[in-house]
């Protein structure tokens, strides 16, 4: 099975992190998983890293897939830290959105990352 590697779909000018905007749900668009004339047969593996660009831990939810209280992922991100890891693999077809916020403060979270492509 061959995979091509590829760039979050929010992110601008081919793999910049994206930043947080959003403080509460719907969150900001990471990534919008492929979709197309077979989404059922094309799979998105996702692979997210976080970045705490403030002065305090912040929590940072992820919604992915809808915005439902069981599509949400919460984590507290260290502050300054290098990148860390908080999606491996997760797989998302169909046009299905990852999104994120931070209700401690908007613009403090970047989100970098890419996406395993397979047929």
């Amino acid at each position: 099975m061959a995979y091509s590697i590829n760039f979050l779909s929010a992110s601008v000018s081919g793999g910049y992190p994206v930043s947080i905007q959003a403080t509460g749900s719907p969150g900001t668009i990471i990534h919008s998983g492929v979709s197309g004339a077979n989404p059922q047969t094309q799979i998105d593996e996702v692979f997210l890293y976080a970045n705490n660009t403030g002065t305090m831990f912040y929590p940072l939810i992820l919604e992915v897939g809808g915005t439902g209280i069981f599509n949400r992922v919460s984590m507290t991100i260290a502050t300054q830290d290098s990148p860390q890891l908080i999606l491996q693999g997760w797989p998302l077809n169909s046009g299905a959105m990852i999104r994120g916020y931070s209700p401690s403060g908007s613009g403090m979270m970047v989100i970098g990352g890419y996406v395993q492509r397979g047929p």
